[in-house]
């Protein structure tokens, strides 16, 4: 077996060219992909992990302590921006604006985004420790880290306009 790099956006075209086997094709580029046809899906990550976050907000530590009131209202922001994207009323310029982001055609927007075939996004951006630990301890297994993460002690809640327990 041999690994190359090929850019995302190239990734279809390098399969059914026969150049390459097989790719790894995240959002939105899968969903470009599978609507041109002549691919087949092998696995998803789901199918190799417990539930996980690919999408998530971070700070440096540094920032948290000195910039407080800009984290949360940075939190504050995104977590509003959420609650619009995720309102029925407003998925049409929900997909137009992805579809523009994304320079992907707006029916394959459509196809995933913000539904169940769609990374997963808590609306409140309650995260724990556990949807961050899996693809940790999976980089570890595949030697890409060289030593365990624990995400448990990074994780903080607390910045959130809203509890996120319970």
């Amino acid at each position: 077996m041999r690994i190359v790099e090929i850019s995302f956006p190239s990734i279809g075209a390098a399969i059914r060219e026969k150049r390459v086997d097989c790719g790894v094709l995240p959002l939105p580029f899968g969903a470009t992909e599978r609507a041109k046809g002549g691919l087949r899906a092998v696995f998803q990550g789901k199918d190799a992990l417990p539930p996980y976050a690919v999408i998530f907000q971070t700070v440096t530590s540094d920032f948290r302590k000195t910039q407080p009131a800009a984290a949360k209202a940075w939190l504050a922001d995104y977590v509003d921006g959420l609650h619009w994207l995720y309102d029925p009323a407003n998925r049409k310029k929900a997909v137009e604006l992805a579809a523009t982001l994304s320079k992907s055609p707006p029916e394959v927007v459509e196809s995933y985004f913000l539904t169940k075939n769609d990374y997963y996004r808590d609306p409140n951006a309650c995260l724990g420790a556990e949807q961050v630990q899996p693809p940790l301890d999976a980089m570890v297994a595949e030697g890409l880290l060289s030593a365990r993460i624990a995400a448990k002690p990074y994780v903080d809640m607390s910045f959130l306009p809203a509890s996120c327990q319970g």
